[in-house]
């Protein structure tokens, strides 16, 4: 009976101990980087795009789409010369000059638009498409121009769209009088302005919305939070070199450390930066820092910088999982 008893008391012990080396390991593989596609010929950042199941690569009117086996899919001829790619979900867009080419996922035309703008830059925002040129900016939505602000005395910076496509934030810069002048434009889908606010001394860094009608601004010194056009938080910060946004944190990066919010602003952790990272990336199951040749894991409290095969040229979130580009091949995080 002895026995019997000191037996039950070590099969759960056993099972416990077990589950725990099992979750130890899944933590520790799902922070180290696994390359996914390799001899992929990424030759320019704008010339690429991915998705959840693909990598596209332009090269000249030519755009191919290669699995994570690195196995090409399909090659297209799309029609434009020199075209930059964003992608989402279910669409690709590819813009040149005043042309927006949008297709199917197989690189099947599905919509031409005539655009009111030179197309300099593209991104997706919330399955929302972002068009920037030097003075104008657009969203496009379901395949339709869905809000546009011009204005000939300044510069754009960034675009964002809510998840419901029902509001559109715009940021832009000038010069006044020797001052910079940031501007953060609200708009609703139809493009009617909602709300303008203006920051003088300030630069737009970032905008994401946090919700339909909640959005996160942030400028080299301040983050703001604006419910429905009207600033309703704010807090001071130290020279934003990068900023990135998960399910329940704000990761900010300054001159100096890297600093964790919640999105009420309250500070929840803050970790001295021993080098010097060029950029940031968050998903839900956590956040890293990346330089060239390596990355850094954030842990509550601390950083675990990992090494990298090879150089680091940018990273992409993708539902909810950090890609590495390289030269040739694509790596995955998370």
């Amino acid at each position: 009976m002895e026995r019997i008893k000191k037996l039950n008391w070590k099969i759960p012990t056993i099972a416990f101990i077990i589950v725990l080396l099992i979750f130890l390991a899944w933590v520790f593989f799902r922070t180290k980087s696994m390359t996914v596609a390799e001899n992929i010929p990424v030759t320019a950042l704008e010339k690429m795009a991915l998705t959840e199941d693909e990598i596209l690569i332009l090269k000249g009117d030519q755009l191919t789409a290669y699995n994570y086996d690195s196995k090409e899919m399909w090659t297209k001829t799309v029609g434009l010369k020199n075209p930059i790619i964003a992608a989402g979900k279910d669409r690709i867009y590819l813009g040149e000059d005043r042309t927006l080419l949008i297709l199917d996922k197989k690189g099947e035309v599905k919509k031409q638009l005539d655009i009111p703008l030179d197309c300099k830059g593209m991104k997706i925002n919330n399955e929302g498409l972002v068009i920037r040129s030097d003075v104008r900016q657009i969203v496009v939505a379901n395949d339709e121009i869905k809000s546009s602000i011009s204005d000939g005395n300044v510069r754009m910076t960034d675009g964002a769209v809510s998840k419901d496509h029902e509001n559109i934030a715009f940021s832009s810069i000038e010069l006044r009088d020797g001052r910079v002048l940031s501007h953060l434009t609200w708009t609703d889908n139809e493009g009617a302005v909602l709300s303008k606010q203006s920051f003088f001394d300030e630069i737009g860094v970032f905008l994401n919305f946090l919700k339909d009608n909640e959005l996160l601004f942030a400028t080299n010194e301040n983050l703001y939070l604006l419910n429905e056009g009207i600033i309703h938080n704010q807090i001071a910060v130290n020279l934003i070199k990068g900023i990135a946004v998960s399910e329940d944190r704000i990761y900010l990066m300054d001159l100096d450390d890297l600093v964790v919010y919640d999105k009420d602003f309250k500070l929840l952790d803050k970790i001295a930066l021993k080098k010097d990272y060029k950029g940031i990336a968050a998903v839900k199951g956590g956040m890293i820092l990346y330089h060239e040749s390596g990355y850094a894991v954030y842990q509550t409290g601390s950083l675990k910088e990992e090494n990298s095969e090879k150089p680091i040229q940018n990273v992409e979130v993708i539902n909810d999982h950090i890609y590495l580009i390289h030269d040739d091949a694509v790596s995955r995080i998370y």
